[in-house]
């Protein structure tokens, strides 16, 4: 077989290899690859987190506003009397506690007397307890619900939504530290800061 010939054969040969199987990547092919991962990467896991953020935001918000309600619904109930501070708040409003005259949640004043509570589903919401201290409502993030009555009765916080009341009266607040984990002072002084707390008094923004 001369030179041109065995050319031609090694050529066809390796033409074949190719049809037949797949072979290793070429460098540009992988570079390719990683280009598109890295995009992946950089555009998809953010827009992933920031959803994930967004629902346990919204669930949170929810989860406020169950509290406030049922608040309200003891507050009704009990002779204009709110549950004291958070020490007491689970208690109060799930009705599970001990020597209540009741099994379970819900609770009796009297032997046979009426059933309070538990109001507006609280006993759904998770609680969490740290050694001997009573539970505290958690939040979607996992942290812990504050909660706060005021003596005065009179609380003024800035709202900050078009076209309604400058300031939002309430007699407590409910709220969440938010995603980061942490309460900030939405106002100071007269000036609305931003802060991603989720409460009964300022609403969370995605």
């Amino acid at each position: 077989m001369n030179a041109r010939n065995r050319g031609h054969s090694d050529r066809a040969f390796l033409a074949t290899r190719r049809r037949q199987g797949p072979g290793g990547f070429t460098l540009v092919e992988m570079m390719v690859v990683i280009f598109v991962i890295g995009l992946l990467l950089t555009f998809g896991v953010p827009g992933v987190m920031r959803m994930q953020t967004n629902a346990r935001a919204r669930a949170t918000q929810a989860t406020v506003h169950i509290i406030d309600k049922a608040v309200r619904m003891y507050h009704g109930k009990h002779g204009d009397e709110y549950p004291e501070d958070n020490s007491t708040l689970v208690q109060c409003l799930t009705g599970y506690r001990d020597n209540d005259r009741k099994e379970g949640y819900g609770y009796r004043l009297e032997t046979r007397g009426v059933v309070y509570g538990p109001w507006n589903g609280t006993e759904k919401i998770p609680t969490r307890t740290r050694g001997s201290n009573p539970p505290h409502f958690v939040d979607s993030f996992g942290y812990e619900i504050d909660y706060r009555t005021f003596d005065t009765g009179i609380e003024y916080f800035k709202t900050g939504k078009a076209g309604g009341p400058e300031y939002f009266r309430r007699d407590y607040w409910v709220r969440s530290p938010g995603p980061d984990g942490v309460f900030s002072d939405n106002l100071q002084g007269d000036e609305l800061t931003t802060t991603d707390d989720i409460t009964n008094y300022f609403g969370f923004e995605e």
